[in-house]
Protein backbone atom coordinates (compact mmCIF):
# COMPACT_ATOMS: atom_id res chain seq x y z
CA UNK A 1 0.00 0.00 0.00
CA UNK A 2 1.55 3.54 -0.80
CA UNK A 3 -0.32 5.65 1.27
CA UNK A 4 0.72 3.14 4.22
CA UNK A 5 1.29 4.61 7.37
CA UNK A 6 4.10 3.76 9.60
CA UNK A 7 4.73 4.47 12.95
CA UNK A 8 8.82 5.25 13.73
CA UNK A 9 10.37 7.09 16.45
CA UNK A 10 13.28 10.06 15.28
CA UNK A 11 15.67 11.58 17.39
CA UNK A 12 16.28 15.13 17.52
CA UNK A 13 19.01 16.95 19.27
CA UNK A 14 18.32 14.25 22.17
CA UNK A 15 14.54 14.56 22.12
CA UNK A 16 12.55 11.70 21.20
CA UNK A 17 9.79 12.15 18.95
CA UNK A 18 7.16 9.73 17.52
CA UNK A 19 6.14 10.17 14.10
CA UNK A 20 3.91 8.35 11.77
CA UNK A 21 4.61 8.86 8.03
CA UNK A 22 4.22 7.19 4.76
CA UNK A 23 6.25 4.48 4.05
CA UNK A 24 7.38 6.12 1.16
CA UNK A 25 9.08 8.85 2.95
CA UNK A 26 10.67 6.64 5.89
CA UNK A 27 13.84 7.00 4.39
CA UNK A 28 13.65 10.58 3.21
CA UNK A 29 12.91 11.44 7.04
CA UNK A 30 15.27 9.18 8.46
CA UNK A 31 17.69 11.02 6.19
CA UNK A 32 16.94 14.34 7.28
CA UNK A 33 17.22 13.70 10.45
CA UNK A 34 20.31 12.17 10.11
CA UNK A 35 21.60 15.15 7.92
CA UNK A 36 19.80 17.98 10.86
CA UNK A 37 21.45 15.83 13.51
CA UNK A 38 24.75 16.31 11.82
CA UNK A 39 25.00 19.71 11.63
CA UNK A 40 23.83 20.06 15.31
CA UNK A 41 27.07 18.72 15.77
CA UNK A 42 29.05 20.33 13.97
CA UNK A 43 27.61 23.50 15.61
CA UNK A 44 28.10 22.13 18.99
CA UNK A 45 31.27 21.81 18.62
CA UNK A 46 32.64 25.22 16.61
CA UNK A 47 30.11 27.43 19.38
CA UNK A 48 30.34 25.75 22.59
CA UNK A 49 28.52 26.92 25.43
CA UNK A 50 25.26 28.04 23.25
CA UNK A 51 21.86 26.97 23.88
CA UNK A 52 20.26 23.96 21.98
CA UNK A 53 17.78 26.24 20.31
CA UNK A 54 20.78 28.14 19.16
CA UNK A 55 21.92 25.23 17.33
CA UNK A 56 18.95 24.50 15.98
CA UNK A 57 18.12 27.73 14.94
CA UNK A 58 21.82 27.59 12.88
CA UNK A 59 21.50 24.34 11.85
CA UNK A 60 17.61 24.60 10.45
CA UNK A 61 18.59 27.73 9.07
CA UNK A 62 21.46 26.67 6.54
CA UNK A 63 19.60 23.01 6.03
CA UNK A 64 16.71 25.52 4.36
CA UNK A 65 19.32 28.16 2.88
CA UNK A 66 21.43 24.79 0.92
CA UNK A 67 17.82 23.65 -0.10
CA UNK A 68 17.01 27.42 -1.24
CA UNK A 69 20.61 27.91 -3.34
CA UNK A 70 20.20 24.50 -4.85
CA UNK A 71 17.13 25.81 -6.43
CA UNK A 72 15.34 22.44 -4.43
CA UNK A 73 11.63 22.59 -3.03
CA UNK A 74 11.29 21.53 0.89
CA UNK A 75 10.45 17.82 1.08
CA UNK A 76 6.84 17.37 -0.14
CA UNK A 77 5.55 15.06 3.29
CA UNK A 78 1.99 14.30 3.66
CA UNK A 79 -0.04 16.84 6.17
CA UNK A 80 -0.72 13.66 8.02
CA UNK A 81 2.87 13.24 8.45
CA UNK A 82 3.06 16.71 9.58
CA UNK A 83 0.21 16.06 12.24
CA UNK A 84 1.33 13.34 13.67
CA UNK A 85 4.93 14.52 14.66
CA UNK A 86 4.21 15.47 18.47
CA UNK A 87 7.04 16.37 20.36
CA UNK A 88 7.37 14.47 23.91
CA UNK A 89 6.76 16.80 26.07
CA UNK A 90 4.90 19.49 27.92
CA UNK A 91 6.55 22.63 26.10
CA UNK A 92 2.61 24.91 24.77
CA UNK A 93 3.73 26.51 21.44
CA UNK A 94 2.86 29.76 20.74
CA UNK A 95 2.02 31.03 16.96
CA UNK A 96 4.93 32.81 15.35
CA UNK A 97 4.57 36.94 15.30
CA UNK A 98 4.53 38.37 12.05
CA UNK A 99 8.35 39.80 11.23
CA UNK A 100 8.51 43.42 10.35
CA UNK A 101 10.84 44.43 7.17
CA UNK A 102 13.86 45.30 9.37
CA UNK A 103 14.51 41.86 10.82
CA UNK A 104 13.57 40.47 7.85
CA UNK A 105 16.83 42.25 6.34
CA UNK A 106 19.08 42.00 9.27
CA UNK A 107 18.01 37.63 9.19
CA UNK A 108 19.13 37.89 5.54
CA UNK A 109 22.49 39.50 6.14
CA UNK A 110 23.03 36.65 8.84
CA UNK A 111 22.28 34.35 6.19
CA UNK A 112 24.86 35.31 4.14
CA UNK A 113 27.29 35.88 7.26
CA UNK A 114 26.53 31.86 7.69
CA UNK A 115 27.27 31.02 4.12
CA UNK A 116 30.46 32.45 4.25
CA UNK A 117 31.29 30.83 7.21
CA UNK A 118 30.62 27.16 6.07
CA UNK A 119 31.94 27.82 2.68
Amino acid sequence: MENELVAIQIDIAGRAYPLKVNVREKEQVLEIVENLNSRLQNFQSQFPRQEKVDYLSMALLTYATDLHHSGSQLPQMSSSTVAQAQPQSTIQETPLPTLPEEILEKLSDLETLLDKLLA
